[in-house]
């Protein structure tokens, strides 16, 4: 009876299927368990099925799990009163699990002015290093004593390596700080995971807010 809907919940909200064996159906998500799938919803006992492979066992198991309660007045006798209910459990099991409700299985790469002025400034200490005709070009827009003291005192390869040490550290407290917790908040596949990281290390925070921006952009109350 609900096979078609059964099709679309397996299709788009994998990650809310195991949000929901977990916290719902207890059972702990390790790399053990794979292919957690809806196999059948029974509205006659609120129940719906998990069924997920157990590599450890090399068994497919089935798990019985409980609609939660239906106070927001959602009809399980149709297909979108259960998807409804299900959305709501999706949110609620991702938020007991500490993740986000959706995932972000991309990379967004800087692009706007700030992001790129912001690249700038974090190069233009290197480039001062190994090319100083460009740290004295630099200081020519601006011929005033201040600007002439500061050129004399940047003028130093151990300035501008302490400079250069300096933006690292801070831009990988930052990526640990702000980056790191959110590619696990967010669900961010592995094989994304370097170049967050990469542009953690170059930018600073700036992959952090692109990160949130990108949330955004699903939609209040999406779930994956």
């Amino acid at each position: 009876m609900w096979d078609s809907l059964i099709v679309s919940i397996n299709d788009r909200h994998k990650l809310g299927l195991e949000d929901c064996l977990a916290v719902f159906g207890h059972v702990p998500i390790t790399k053990a368990v794979k292919h957690v799938r809806l196999k059948e919803i029974d509205t006659q006992t609120s129940t719906f099925t998990l069924k997920f492979l157990h590599t450890d066992t090399g068994q497919n198991i089935e798990k019985i799990v409980y609609f939660i309660d239906n106070d927001s007045g959602n009809d399980i006798r149709t297909a979108a009163g259960i998807k409804q209910v299900f959305d709501r459990m999706f949110r609620i099991a991702a938020e007991k699990r500490n993740l986000s409700p959706v995932q972000i299985d991309t990379v967004e790469y800087p692009c706007t002015l700030t992001d790129l002025l912001i690249i700038a400034g974090v190069a233009l200490p290197s480039l001062c290093y190994f090319y100083r005709p460009a740290l004295h070009a630099l200081f020519s827009l601006v011929p005033n004593p201040v600007g002439a003291a500061l050129e004399k005192w940047l003028d130093s390869d151990r300035v501008l390596q302490v400079i250069i040490l300096a933006e690292f550290l801070t831009h990988a407290l930052e990526t640990l700080i702000f980056i790191v917790p959110r590619l696990k908040y967010y669900r961010v596949p592995g094989e994304f995971v370097p170049e967050w990281l990469l542009l953690g290390l170059l930018e600073g925070y700036g992959p952090a807010r692109r990160l949130d921006a990108k949330v955004r952009t699903f939609g209040e109350g999406s779930a994956a």
